[in-house]
């Protein structure tokens, strides 16, 4: 099997590490079945007028929008989900001390859920 050096050299220095912050976003989540925004399978990409309901002045002028929002958020797949490979290293790491905290824009409650203790 053929690594990317680069792969390889950041492997070796988060290895080295004594603490690491760790930032994570909903792409770590795709694995577990949660949609991130902006990749080929994104919810954004899929449905470009799903975007309106993230914005502020969309989401408060229209009710269509506001009542789509709340409807999304009780059927997400968040819910659901379980932890993925990636989730259960964090946990892993950030018990054993080795990674700080997590910071990420998140907002599902995943991270708790998967076990990460930091807030």
């Amino acid at each position: 099997m053929t690594h990317d050096p680069e792969i390889v050299t950041f492997a070796r220095m988060l290895g080295e590490a004594r603490r690491v912050v760790v930032f994570t976003g909903a792409g770590i989540s795709t694995e577990s079945g949660i949609p991130d925004f902006r990749s080929p399978q994104g919810v954004w990409t899929r449905n470009p007028a799903a975007q309106a309901m993230f914005t502020l002045d969309n989401y408060l002028a229209d009710p269509a929008v506001r009542e789509l929002a709340w409807h999304n958020r009780l059927e997400h797949p968040a819910w659901e989900a379980r932890p993925n490979a990636g989730h259960q290293a964090l946990v892993a790491r950030e018990r054993s001390g080795r990674v700080r905290t997590i910071v990420t824009q998140k907002i599902d409650g995943r991270r708790q859920r998967d076990g990460n203790d930091s807030d």
